[in-house]
């Protein structure tokens, strides 16, 4: 449910609220590393969408921290190295 309420948010164009949902999904006990990492990924997005690029940089290397190889995780890092 947080990760629809985000995406609806990202969607309308308001990644601020995204994030706060994405945030709300990272805090639930329940969720295995493989969600963690995909909420990771996602929650970084959002930051870089909303302008925020040093939160955007650390959950992208959270996400590298735990798989090196996640969807375009080592270029969105060297993208906001630049």
């Amino acid at each position: 449910t947080y990760t629809w309420l985000a995406q609806c948010f990202l969607d309308k164009g308001v990644p601020e609220a995204a994030v706060r949902w994405y945030e709300k999904a990272l805090k639930l006990p329940s969720i295995d590393q493989e969600t963690r990492t995909a909420l990771h990924y996602e929650l970084a997005s959002s930051f870089e969408n909303a302008g925020n690029r040093p939160a955007a940089l650390s959950n992208f290397l959270e996400v590298y921290g735990s798989n090196i190889d996640y969807r375009d995780v080592g270029e969105r890092i060297k993208a906001l190295r630049t």
